[in-house]
């Protein structure tokens, strides 16, 4: 199944942007990823653009996750179950930037380094693994790897 056909068939009105959120869960919750891609800037997926900011501008500018998860109900998200995830992972990127702030001077190595980021990846897995086989059942092929075994 393409995008364009989980676009058809998702529970949402904005399947394509469920669908990224996803990839953006599974960045926040993956350290290992983190490093790579954010810090050391090795290359992905190509024509895919990483970096802390972009999660920030999907959370904040491009969604009301940031402020409200709630309001993206029926849009982007399809329970409360999503909502509370959802609003877990923004409360705990809303600490991150209030503590490290926000600028061209910040680095994203500063808000990994954040005593307070291990409640970024910790929130965020626990949304991607509520979502994952969500996403999967819905009809979206193109996801991003399970997560690590919890320890």
């Amino acid at each position: 199944m393409t995008l364009e056909d989980y676009e058809r068939t998702a529970p949402v009105r904005w399947a394509i942007r469920r669908h990224e959120l996803l990839w953006y869960l599974h960045e926040l919750a993956s350290p290992t990823f983190q490093q790579e891609r954010w810090i050391e800037m090795k290359p992905g997926r190509p024509g895919v653009m990483y970096g802390f900011d972009f999660v920030v501008h999907f959370f904040f500018d491009d969604t009301e996750l940031g402020e409200d998860p709630g309001n993206t109900l029926g849009d982007l998200l399809v329970d409360e179950q999503e909502v509370t995830a959802l609003r877990n992972v923004a409360d705990a990127l809303g600490r991150v930037l209030q503590e490290v702030g926000v600028g061209r001077d910040k680095a994203d190595v500063d808000y990994v380094s954040s005593p307070r980021w291990p409640n970024v990846i910790e929130t965020a897995a626990a949304a991607y693994r509520l979502m994952r086989p969500r996403l999967q059942a819905e009809g979206d092929t193109i996801l991003p790897p399970e997560l690590p075994a919890e320890p």
